[in-house]
């Protein structure tokens, strides 16, 4: 699909080698690539195209970026109610201005209490010292201490739940335990 002259490209799915090296060779040219990886959180992202063969060196001078993300269910506005659970209380403490919901079900959302989806996300920018990083083969782990706490999946999910828009016990669900 090169001889198109595509300036981006989209691979539905980076999952085995072959697709992979494609999608850099593609990027290698100047062209914007977009893929899909199923990893954890956006670090290992990085981790997981180096598992399926890929050098870190490779991997470090064609990204610019990874997003992960999490589609977590979004309270029904018609009839969420406030939290009476004390636990759920203890865990917002240091954030006097939440108040969190609990789903209770109506009509308008089927009885479920939830009524679409909220995208929670973490991006890993690749500047230049995280590209230096990348390349001298940091771990997923070191890689994930570079993005700001703030930035992170489990920090923007938590802001829904103060926000009122989930739960906490659906983003533990969806994306995990408060470390990151």
């Amino acid at each position: 699909f090169l001889r198109n002259d595509i300036d981006q490209g989209l691979v539905g799915e980076l999952r085995d080698l072959d697709t992979v090296r494609a999608a850099i060779d593609l990027a290698n040219t100047g062209h914007l690539v977009y893929g899909t990886v199923h990893a954890n959180d956006a670090p290992r992202t990085v981790q997981r195209l180096n598992e399926l063969g890929v050098s870190m060196h490779s991997l470090s001078a064609v990204l610019t970026g990874v997003l992960a993300q999490r589609l977590v269910p979004r309270l029904c506005p018609h009839c969420k109610s406030p939290e009476t659970d004390p636990a759920v209380h203890e865990a917002l403490i240091g954030h006097p201005q939440a108040t969190p919901f609990r789903s209770v079900g109506c009509p308008s959302c089927d009885y479920t209490g939830f009524r679409g989806r909220i995208m929670v996300y973490e991006l890993l920018h690749v500047d230049a010292a995280m590209r230096d990083a990348i390349a001298a083969g940091t771990s997923h782990v070191e890689l994930a201490r570079r993005i700001p706490d703030s930035e992170r999946m489990w920090a923007r999910g938590f802001r829904h739940v103060i926000g009122g828009d989930t739960t906490l016990a659906v983003l533990r669900s969806h994306v995990g335990g408060e470390a990151g």
